[in-house]
């Protein structure tokens, strides 16, 4: 049964709480980072194997995400909003991202200062999130790269939505789509390939979603166990992408669990988990070198604390208010997205 079209300045709470689970699965995968092979406590989760073996699968979740909510948001009849113009878009992206970014790139930066490949020429290009141009790249954050391949995405949107119009901007979706699965495939550049395939398909499930929702929730539940079933290897996530996340994204406004305020929290500082996670999974692997002692299940725990606690601090202290001021330094701040109520 179809549901009932949702109002576009609506937000969906649902792929917060989602979006917040994503994350926190990308940090149990990059776990590893920390116990450098001690035995993983997350392996004996229900469903800590698959998130050891592909959570790194998780970050094409986010490129769907990041697609479904930019169309929601920014879409309009199959055009950009008219309060929006390329100038307005890129600032907005820039007060979204950045902050948080450049406190957690400086921390990193100083943390790993005496290793051979933090130079003055890597550490610029990790600080301007140029990792999808450079793709040997030594990475201080590795996450980051994704975001750098979110960039491209939000340029081609933000382009095709104000010149495309609503006939052709369907077909082009299509065309960076498929081009982004030549991309993986051919091996020629598959993160930038992945971010193509991902956030394109995720605006082509927006814009069809009234039709899409007539599919029968037993055969969406049975798209979105293919991740479990496929293997870990990179062409599998061309099946999840077109297939499988799409499918999730279609239940979770079914799912009330997601709804549920844990999940609204950790959705809402998803970013900051996912900038975040890594550095300090680093900083924690030298701390076990000085105390080898500490009990694996215990140092997990509070490694996993930590990440959240921090990333609630720059969330409040970083990531929000230096979003407001940002955008406050624009003459008219009505017309910039009101990130808070769209997802984004």
């Amino acid at each position: 049964m179809a549901s009932e079209p949702r109002a576009k300045t609506q937000r969906i709470p649902e792929l917060d709480g989602l979006r917040g689970l994503a994350a926190l699965g990308v940090a149990l995968f990059h776990l590893r980072i920390f116990l450098a092979g001690a035995p993983n406590p997350v392996a004996s989760l229900p469903g800590g194997e698959w998130i050891l073996l592909k959570g790194w699968h998780l970050v094409d979740l986010f490129f769907v995400l990041s697609g479904f909510i930019f169309a929601h948001c920014y879409l309009r009849r199959g055009r950009m909003r008219e309060d929006v113009d390329l100038a307005k878009f890129a600032w907005a992206r820039i007060a979204r991202l950045v902050p948080v970014h450049v406190v957690i790139i400086c921390f990193t930066g100083f943390m790993l200062r005496y290793a051979p490949s933090t130079t003055w020429a890597n550490f610029s290009l990790s600080l301007f999130m140029l990792h999808a141009f450079v793709p040997k790249l030594e990475l201080l954050n590795p996450p980051v790269w994704s975001i750098s391949v979110e960039l491209i995405c939000y340029a081609l949107f933000a382009i095709l939505a104000i010149t495309a119009g609503p006939r052709r901007l369907p077909l082009a979706c299509t065309f960076l789509a498929f081009t982004g699965a030549f991309l993986i495939l051919s091996e020629m550049s598959p993160y930038i390939g992945r971010g193509l395939l991902g956030f394109f398909v995720g605006c082509l499930v927006q814009q069809h979603e009234e039709k899409l929702s007539y599919i029968p929730w037993g055969i969406l539940s049975l798209a979105a166990l293919f991740p479990f079933i496929l293997g870990s290897a990179l062409h599998w996530v061309i099946v999840e992408t077109l297939v499988s996340w799409p499918a999730i994204l279609l239940l979770a406004p079914k799912i009330r669990q997601l709804r549920g305020a844990p999940l609204q929290w950790l959705g809402s500082r998803s970013y900051a988990i996912y900038l975040v996670h890594v550095p300090l999974f680093l900083f924690f692997g030298y701390l076990a070198l000085d105390f080898p002692v500490v009990p694996t299940n215990f140092a997990v725990i509070i490694c996993l604390a930590t990440v959240l606690l921090v990333a609630d601090i720059l969330h409040r202290n970083v990531e929000i208010p230096m979003q407001h001021k940002l955008i406050n330094w624009t003459a008219n701040r009505k017309q910039f997205p009101r990130e808070k109520r769209s997802n984004g």
